[in-house]
């Protein structure tokens, strides 16, 4: 049955109650619903035009209007106690009427849109979403206000009110967009982005007041603190939280302080560490000098000398870097941080020029000690070489060689001194250098040349001064008549020299001693370059030949010497090895070699066993018999023996090799192979006679060097007699032609730049147009 109107009515009257049960039992999103109902029927249906629908009167406008005004206000109140912990569930629940309602009203508001003025409420738009936002403004800036003087957040252990103000701060901020996340995220729906919205205006009220700290002038630790807060906890501990990242859109959160606040404390700590990196090198430096100059030896790691200098170095330089990189927004301003060890390695390598200016007693020790601390210091460049700016980078690289170069020259230096010599060329040599080239000394017993033998010291490097008896660089027998007649002695005494002197390195690090050896390697292979090119010995095409046999023979002895490796082995057993009787006992005497008790009695252990079955399979007679009698001699037998031996019980069991300390501590050797090329080059262009072929190698030597230049292409043509000045003046011409304008990025390392050349091309094409005259003139 119909209803009639009086019922009609009454259900009417009777909807402001119902209204005001539903606001007490904060059913919000059916309050909103009813009052949307109630405004469609009393305006809109008249927006729309319907004649027979009255205006509405001006009691049911207010009674309208005041209902809404009594509903947002409980909206209001739900968003305001979004973080009331004291009854979270029922809080949520109206929280997310609440949320539902905005979104109604919302709606309501778009479909007033484009409608006359005169028809539309008053209360049109009530923009809920606008002032749902600044309210969630207000109540962050007011929770962060009240954190960051509230004593029950615990930040005791932070001495200055700044740093405990900032903590406090920071994890309620944390705190409450974690609650955010777990809690009301799922109360609002996807669109509202509900999480990013708190954070961003977290972030905002954050920055105001990390904003008024910096304006105080913080000192150094608190203005580090704040830029550990701005660059590492807040992007990354908070905003890349694990539970958070999913859910805020960083991009649109952005920074906690403006570019200039952060540049300025970023200033601030970028000097403070700069100066503070300093004086941590300048102390560990102090530290090692007083060592070098109390006499004490350095210490012994694994049987060689080392230094921590480097480790206390490095270790300072990542600690800071590893600080600066969260306390910094961009990584690379830690280069300045890294830049200050160029005037470190200076002042190393001052250090070291001065301290060996005293000649003291562990000169040597402490250099190599310091080759361990340079190669050290070379690596942690080359780690992190590319994230360097091309300047830094050059800078560091120029630093670091200058400082490598100078040790490794102070003992390249040192053993050259020691090769200067030729022993007693008065005794024992039936040639003597003279105005006219060689000749024999008077009254000599003309021994053969190739019985000169070089008489080391076996002290060490350091040699006294022999002024009565006659020395002369080994060098200097190089491309003579006595080096063609020896046929590669020379270089053999060379070769025996080195062994003698490398004898003093055992307590070299591997690493260090293979960028000796190649550094020795190239110091040769100039001396012997140099003296082909400053003797200007001229010989003839059968000469040439033999001199290019010879040379070959000689690139091959030298390359094979310097590159084929110095195991453990050839250290401790290897031919021309001179050591003191008692450490050659030790490291030989068979009944400890073969207990294979310990790295004292065995200088590698391996293990009994393996040396057992090794003593059985070889042949070492003298080895077994030495020790027998205190007065038995170090004979070459005995070395050959012992090496034979080691070597058998180290290879022959692969799984004792790999994890032995032989197996780790063998030398590689040099690795300068482009110096063996270069040297066949030279040769070949002795070799050759014919002008075009010579034409040819050449242009393939300056390809390969492009630091050969015509003094030295002069000085190795002198060589020949066979070309004439037009043949010299055609082939150095076509060496022009072909050289590379620009360099290539695989040629070789700069090596003739280091070979000076005395003799000018013009006066050599002078003095070969006058022979070929006087050739003339004698046909």
């Amino acid at each position: 049955m119909p209803k009639t109107s009086v019922q009609l009515f009454q259900e009417t009257v009777e909807l402001p109650l119902e209204f005001e049960e539903k606001l007490k039992q904060k059913l919000l999103l059916e309050a909103s619903k009813e009052l949307i109902c109630r405004e469609e029927q009393l305006f809109f249906q008249v927006a729309q035009g319907a004649a027979a629908r009255p205006m509405p009167r001006e009691e049911e406008k207010d009674k309208l209007q005041k209902d809404f005004e009594a509903l947002l206000l409980q909206v209001w109140v739900a968003v305001h106690d979004t973080f009331n912990t004291s009854s979270p569930e029922d809080t949520l629940q109206v929280l997310q009427s609440a949320v539902a309602s905005i979104q109604q009203l919302e709606e309501q508001d778009r479909r007033w849109q484009g409608h006359d003025e005169d028809l539309v409420p008053v209360w049109r738009p009530q923009r809920c979403l606008q002032t749902h936002n600044a309210l969630l403004r207000t109540m962050v800036e007011s929770r962060l206000q009240a954190a960051a003087s509230n004593p029950n957040l615990s930040v005791e252990n932070l001495p200055s009110a700044l740093r405990r103000k900032v903590c406090r701060m920071g994890r309620h901020l944390k705190n409450d967009l974690l609650f955010v996340v777990r809690e009301v995220k799922g109360r609002y729906p996807p669109e509202f982005d509900i999480v990013s919205l708190y954070a961003g205006f977290y972030r905002q009220a954050f920055s105001t007041h990390l904003t008024e700290l910096t304006g105080t002038g913080p000192d150094v630790e608190d203005g580090c603190y704040l830029l550990f807060w701005v660059n590492d906890c807040f992007p990354n501990d908070i905003l890349n939280h694990e539970e958070l990242k999913g859910s805020i859109q960083t991009e649109k959160v952005g920074a906690l302080l403006l570019q200039r606040d952060l540049q300025l404390l970023e200033e601030q700590y970028l000097k403070h560490m700069e100066e503070k990196v300093s004086h941590w090198f300048l102390k560990a430096l102090s530290k090692e000098e007083e060592m070098w100059l109390s006499g004490r030896q350095p210490d012994v790691l694994d049987h060689y000398y080392f230094s921590p200098l480097a480790i206390d170095v490095i270790q300072a330089v990542e600690g800071v870097l590893m600080e600066a990189s969260s306390v910094l927004s961009d990584e690379r301003k830690t280069q300045r941080v890294r830049g200050q060890l160029v005037p470190f390695l200076y002042r190393y390598k001052n250090s070291l020029e001065e301290f060996l200016k005293g000649r003291q007693d562990n000169s040597q020790a402490v250099m190599k000690a310091s080759l361990v601390c340079m190669e050290q210091i070379r690596d942690f460049f080359m780690k992190t070489e590319d994230s360097l700016e091309e300047d830094l980078r050059g800078s560091c690289l120029v630093a670091v060689s200058a400082l490598r170069d100078y040790g490794y020259h102070y003992f390249t230096c040192a053993i050259q001194k020691e090769l200067k010599v030729v022993h007693g060329f008065s005794e024992h040599c039936n040639l003597w250098p003279s105005c006219g080239g060689w000749r024999p000394l008077p009254g000599s017993r003309h021994l053969p040349a190739a019985r000169l033998a070089l008489r080391l010291p076996s002290s060490g490097l350091h040699t006294a001064s022999r002024s009565r008896e006659r020395w002369v660089l080994w060098f200097q027998s190089v491309w003579t008549p006595v080096w063609l007649a020896e046929g590669g002695t020379v270089v053999d005494r060379l070769l025996e020299a080195l062994d003698r002197q490398l004898a003093h390195f055992t307590d070299v690090k591997p690493v260090c001693m293979e960028t000796l050896l190649s550094e020795l390697h190239q110091v040769v292979v100039l001396q012997y370059v140099r003296q082909m090119m400053k003797r200007r010995l001229r010989m003839k095409s059968e000469q040439q030949q033999e001199a290019a046999a010879l040379m070959c023979d000689d690139n091959m002895k030298i390359h094979n010497y310097f590159t084929e490796g110095m195991g453990v082995v050839s250290d401790v057993f290897g031919e021309g090895v001179q050591r003191e009787r008692a450490a050659v006992e030790k490291a030989l005497s068979p009944q400890l070699r073969l207990s294979g008790r310990d790295t004292i009695s065995c200088p590698y252990f391996t293990g009994k066993k393996a040396w057992f079955k090794s003593s059985m399979s070889l042949d070492t007679p003298a080895f077994e018999e030495f020790g027998e009698n205190s007065t038995d001699a170090i004979a070459g037998d005995l070395l050959n023996q012992a090496r034979d031996l080691t070597i058998d019980a180290y290879t022959t069991t692969a799984d004792h090799f790999e994890d032995s300390d032989l197996g780790k501590q063998s030398i590689q050797g040099s690795t300068q192979m482009w110096l063996h090329p270069l040297l066949t080059h030279i040769a070949e262009l002795i070799r050759l006679q014919d002008p075009e072929s010579l034409k040819l190698e050449l242009a393939t030597l300056v390809r390969d060097h492009p630091d050969l230049r015509e003094g030295h292409v002069s000085a190795l043509l002198s060589i020949k007699t066979n070309l004439s000045a037009v043949d010299l003046r055609n082939i150095k011409g076509s060496v022009e032609e072909h050289r590379p304008p620009v360099p290539s990025a695989n040629h070789s390392p700069m090596f003739f730049s280091k070979v000076r050349v005395k003799w000018t091309s013009k006066m050599g094409m002078k003095a070969r147009s006058l022979m070929d005259t006087a050739r003339f003139h004698s046909k």
